[in-house]
């Protein structure tokens, strides 16, 4: 919806040569999906949401990881594939725990709270009830007041 709005707005038509590969997949597998589908997706979603928000009520926060492993190398990702499923493989097993988040709607704070062998924050994701950010920046005040990360630089920061 999004490419064929903006090309819309330019007065074109949408070409693959002005979307990154994996952009112009995801557009072309888009295509491919029924209204019906689509609204069942979002149906599904929903309901999933209103499950998850009855499951976390008893609970202020619950903590994940942030990645499922050390951040991936440059290159790692082909943004020039058009293979949906190719260009995603890579990324599933990196960021398995932040995207249910973004599709529940949840309110949730990654903090740097370890640091690997080589110096790079480790984040821990921290996630709340539905409407309740400002426990999560509450927490967040209070573990940065006993461990400090805003002076921590990665080597490769400078």
């Amino acid at each position: 919806m999004v490419v064929e709005f903006l090309a819309k707005q330019m007065g074109k038509t949408p070409a693959r040569e002005d979307f990154e590969g994996l952009t112009w997949g995801f557009y072309q597998f888009g295509k491919t999906i029924a209204a019906a589908q689509y609204q069942l997706c979002w149906a599904s979603w929903q309901a999933t949401s209103r499950q998850v928000a009855r499951w976390q009520q008893p609970y202020d926060a619950w903590i994940t990881p942030v990645l499922g492993r050390p951040p991936l190398e440059l290159g790692a990702v082909d943004l020039d594939e058009t293979d949906v499923m190719k260009g995603l493989a890579p990324i599933l097993s990196y960021a398995p725990f932040t995207g249910g988040q973004n599709v529940t709607g949840q309110p949730a704070i990654s903090l740097p709270l370890a640091w690997s062998k080589s110096g790079l924050p480790i984040g821990v994701q921290f996630v709340g009830r539905f409407g309740e950010e400002h426990l999560l920046l509450q927490l967040a005040a209070q573990i940065e007041m006993t461990e400090p990360w805003n002076k921590k630089r990665p080597p490769v920061y400078g």
